[in-house]
């Protein structure tokens, strides 16, 4: 929260940060998951309301609206400011180009983000899923056998003196 509120006042660097401390921040972190509990709440209440297109038509408008709701939020200290569209609305027109730079710039970095989720998946999730798999059917096999096998020597020990012969020069005794 410091760190946005800073950045919003223009100071980049730690050295430039005020010494001061700022109480307004302290509910900043639950102030942000409003904000964004909100949109998405939002998009869900559109979809339940009106269907798919229309919820993905909101969450293409609340995606480009959110960076500028966000730093509403931040320099004003303010939810309903931060929720407030004409407030968003206001910013971006005042940024200007380089803000639809900036969710251009958003949006590759949430689609290189996906990637490699997938490739993370397909590489390191999917092999140990199949280990796990050849694991399991290793282990059914060697229960399967171990019971087999106490099965067989309860049977052979159950017949009193019984000789049972197991393969050619090989037998047993009970």
């Amino acid at each position: 929260s410091r760190v946005l509120s800073e950045a919003s006042l223009g100071r980049l660097s730690p050295a430039e940060y005020s010494p001061l401390p700022d109480d307004t921040l302290a509910h900043m972190p639950y102030k942000i998951f409003a904000l964004m509990f909100v949109t998405g709440t939002l998009v869900g209440v559109v979809r339940s309301t009106f269907g798919e297109e229309a919820a993905m038509a909101a969450n293409f408008a609340l995606m480009l609206l959110l960076p500028a709701a966000l730093m509403a939020l931040v320099v004003s200290r303010s939810l309903a400011t931060g929720l407030s569209p004409a407030a968003s609305w206001d910013l971006i027109s005042r940024i200007g180009k380089p803000y639809a730079l900036l969710c251009v710039f958003l949006f590759c970095l949430s689609q290189g983000q996906m990637l490699l989720i997938g490739k993370v998946v397909e590489h390191r999730i999917l092999p140990l899923i199949q280990v796990w798999g050849e694991l399991q059917a290793l282990l059914s096999f060697f229960f399967q056998y171990s019971f087999l096998a106490k099965f067989w020597s309860f049977r052979c020990s159950s017949r009193a003196g019984s000789t049972l012969s197991l393969s050619p020069g090989m037998s047993t005794h009970s």
